[in-house]
């Protein structure tokens, strides 16, 4: 049973100056701790000291075009902190972790350098080993990081930010939780080794790792499974699995994210234009909403599409003038189109 504990970050912004924008979220996940340099001194009532190393998981997902300076430091740095209690620790744990790959290695596994703890009492009981690491959920805990910084410094972004911390527990052992961005959406796939006493799981999806809305629900019957997330946001989505025992226990997976950009809208097409008793559209997406729409805002005609890629649409008795042409897909993205109706 493995615990994870991972911190999302808030999307760091390029500055107003910087041409072109970009975007920057980063992910880090905690996945075991590396004892070392142990030391009891029984004769003071326990206490004692012993290093530790951070294992973890990072990636890094850019959004928009990437500057290309060649004069550019593509890393960063963070620091961890735990509660001041956290193993019997004297002054709390902080650990400072640098030059973390950004651009060249977006995503990877990397320990930080030791720190030492000095702590008091029951801590020399826990039966630490040298050179062993722990990723059970009761050595995490103890170690109760809760505090997470992190500083970046790149072309047009000099940033800090403050991670938000997710505890992540897998009562199953998952192989191969991956996200593929296809034409049509994004397919989920995974696989579970042994399915222990979940009885179904649900995909839960997000456009920022923090708000999450459920995908569907499914049973836990096989071992491999798959489904198809067809109306994803536009650009990254983030899923997780949540896993619910025969005793209403919940618990979840770690995170993994796909791009989305939906080619279908930069495909579609109106004509005429001017137009008059009719127009045609084509590449319509499934459930799309069409609006016509006047220089009022006011929607002079609406029309739900069904399953037709190729539609002529009939157009009531609109006055002479121009209109915006909308269409907007099932997940809310939106094509609009100049048009100009004559007599």
């Amino acid at each position: 049973m493995l615990q994870a504990q991972t911190f999302v970050f808030n999307t760091l912004e390029s500055r107003n100056n910087c041409n072109p924008k970009f975007q920057l979220d980063i992910i880090i996940e905690i996945v075991g701790i590396k004892i070392n340099n142990i030391y009891y001194d029984d004769a003071r009532n326990n206490n004692g000291s012993f290093g530790f190393e951070i294992l973890f998981k990072y990636k890094n997902i850019f959004t928009g075009s990437i500057p290309t300076s060649t004069n550019t430091f593509w890393a960063y740095n963070f620091t961890i902190k735990s509660q001041n209690n956290a193993i019997g620790s004297r002054n709390g744990i902080s650990n400072n972790i640098s030059n973390v790959p950004l651009r060249n290695s977006p995503e990877g596994i990397l320990h930080s350098t030791s720190n030492n703890i000095t702590y008091n009492g029951s801590a020399s009981r826990l039966g630490f080993e040298n050179g062993k690491i722990y990723d059970n959920p009761e050595i995490l805990d103890m170690f109760n990081f809760s505090q997470f910084e992190i500083s970046v410094n790149l072309p047009c972004m000099n940033a800090n930010a403050s991670g938000t911390k997710f505890d992540i527990l897998l009562p199953i052992h998952l192989e191969n939780w991956q996200a593929k961005t296809q034409q049509d959406g994004i397919l989920l796939n995974w696989q579970i080794a042994s399915t222990d006493n979940t009885e179904y799981f649900v995909i839960e999806k997000s456009n920022d790792a923090q708000q999450w809305q459920t995908l569907t629900s499914i049973d836990n019957s096989h071992r491999v499974y798959e489904y198809k997330d067809a109306q994803p946001f536009e650009a990254q989505n983030y899923y997780r699995l949540k896993a619910i025992d025969a005793l209403g226990a919940i618990t979840y997976s770690h995170i993994i994210n796909a791009f989305f950009e939906n080619t279908k809208l930069a495909e579609m097409r109106s004509y005429p234009n001017p137009a008059k008793d009719y127009i045609y559209i084509e590449n319509l997406g499934d459930n799309a909403l069409i609006q016509i729409i006047d220089l009022k805002g006011s929607i002079a005609f609406e029309y739900k599409n069904n399953a037709t890629s190729n539609l002529r649409l009939d157009l009531p008795n609109l006055s002479t003038g121009i209109y915006m042409l909308s269409i907007i897909s099932p997940n809310g993205q939106a094509f609009t189109q100049k048009i100009s109706i004559m007599e």
